[in-house]
């Protein structure tokens, strides 16, 4: 059996240190990735915060921004001839008229209100008044027995302003094709009091207009 080599002890001292920094060093790295992993998620938690922050900003906004042009409405109304006077003989030409009732709730004037069926401008517009319409078809829109009424003058179109508190201005097709009151469905045009311009369709569809 052969005795200690101190010789070697050193040798020993120093492989034992190396041996004890390596351990170390990897325990520090271990700890070192473990912080920036944590730190990633941190981060990643943090942006996704932000975005959502920044969506239910834009959203709140949006809404802002809409307040107003969702308080402008459009009912419409159709009168149409029926298939017996279209198909009696020597029947004249069919007398279909779509109405479109714009109606501004909101608590300021709305500005350039237009409208167009289809392609097609109004036959002519009006201020409108509500009275009871018997026997009147109702086909989009409306809230009881009575409808607006076109009253007055006809109006420069697009019409200048619309005012506050429910005032209403009356669009009238012509007489159209009865083909036509399928096809030409109304939507008004019209730009709020931020100056933001706006369409809006029979079924309450809201879109800015940007061009």
């Amino acid at each position: 059996m052969g005795g200690i080599d101190w010789g070697d002890a050193p040798t020993w001292v120093a492989g034992g240190f190396a041996a004890l920094a390596a351990y170390y060093t990897r325990g520090m790295l271990r700890s070192q990735q473990q912080q920036i992993a944590e730190q990633r998620q941190y981060i990643a938690q943090q942006a996704m915060n932000l975005a959502l922050e920044r969506e239910a900003l834009q959203s709140a906004a949006n809404e802002r921004k809409q307040e107003q042009a969702r308080q402008v409405r459009m009912e419409v109304q159709a009168l149409l001839s029926s298939d017996a006077e279209r198909e009696a003989p020597g029947s004249r030409p069919p007398s279909n008229l779509l109405v479109a009732h714009v109606i501004n709730e909101s608590n300021e004037s709305v500005h350039d209100v237009s409208l167009s069926f289809g392609r097609e401008d109004p036959a002519w517009a009006r201020h409108g008044a509500r009275k009871r319409v018997p026997g009147a078809t109702r086909v989009r829109g409306g809230d009881g027995p009575t409808w607006w009424v076109a009253t007055g003058g006809n109006l420069q179109s697009p019409v200048s302003e619309l005012r506050a508190g429910g005032a209403c201005v009356v669009f009238n097709s012509g007489v159209i094709g009865h083909e036509r009151v399928a096809t030409d469905r109304p939507v008004v045009f019209f730009t709020d009091s931020a100056g933001v311009r706006w369409s809006l369709d029979e079924y309450g569809a809201l879109k800015e207009v940007t061009a």
